[in-house]
């Protein structure tokens, strides 16, 4: 006879969770171009440092737009003294012609030139507003709080504007979890996440502990006909960093509580 250990069946509270796998992602990774040309005048981060939003990251050399500047508002500067001059001119002619000592052609002929000197104005105003953007895009800030990566352009180098990638700005913190769910196991998910928002916990490979915490967030609009399963994502609040985008971790996925679950040992 082969001895056995026997216990009851019992009733008990339970959760009904759906346990798989899923790969990190970051919520958004970005790679940093400039938008003008120039030296690489500074280097501003390390790669792998972590930055905050609208911290300086890179600087292009400013000479060349700066004396673009100074060149254009200087030809603003001469537009607006012959603007005056124009006006000062069809004032003149106007009152003559309103006295009967002068010809309308030459009243005309003023005003013409006060809309030519305008027009001057507004293409001179333009020159300088974009001159003064483009010294903006010298200065390259981090949009949002991330991680910088490798940095692939180094300064001293020549950067063409839209051209080369000069580093990848990551953000990690939140994060998401990508994962998938079988299509038949699908009705059950969005029934419970329309009732409440569903757990997801996230740990390493191979340990049993949680690591982080989060909150299914997102169902793709299409089962993948290869495999029957569909795409869903977490997002997971991750301040501490416990999770590193492209990671792959284990996943479970709570979707509600058994009260009353048949349990042995």
């Amino acid at each position: 006879p082969t001895p056995v250990r026997v216990a009851l069946v019992t009733a008990k509270p339970m959760p009904v969770e759906l346990r798989t796998f899923g790969v990190v992602e970051p919520t958004s990774a970005i790679e940093i171009k400039s938008q003008v040309g120039g030296i690489l005048a500074q280097e501003c981060v390390r790669p792998g440092q972590a930055v905050a939003a609208g911290e300086m990251l890179f600087r292009i050399d400013a000479a060349l737009y700066e004396a673009a500047l100074r060149q254009f508002e200087a030809s603003l500067a001469k537009d607006e003294v012959e603007l005056a001059e124009a006006q000062r001119q069809h004032k003149l002619a106007a009152m003559l012609f309103e006295q009967k000592a002068g010809p309308e052609d030459t009243m005309r002929a003023r005003a013409s030139d006060v809309r030519a000197c305008e027009a001057k104005i507004k293409i001179s105003q333009a020159l300088v507003d974009r001159t003064r953007l483009d010294l903006q895009y010298t200065r390259i800030q981090a949009p949002f709080t991330g991680r910088i990566g490798e940095i692939k352009i180094r300064q001293g180098s020549l950067v063409k504007a839209n051209e080369g990638v000069i580093a990848v700005l990551a953000q990690v913190s939140p994060a998401y979890v990508t994962f998938a769910v079988p299509q038949t196991r699908l009705p059950e998910v969005r029934a419970e996440m329309a009732r409440h928002p569903l757990a997801v916990a996230a740990s390493l490979r191979g340990q049993e502990r949680a690591v982080a915490a989060g909150e299914l967030s997102f169902i793709d609009n299409t089962v993948d006909v290869a495999s029957g399963t569909i795409k869903v994502k977490a997002t997971f609040p991750n301040a501490d960093e416990a999770l590193w985008p492209g990671q792959h971790v284990e996943v479970v996925l709570s979707l509600r509580q058994d009260d009353r679950a048949l349990v042995v040992p």
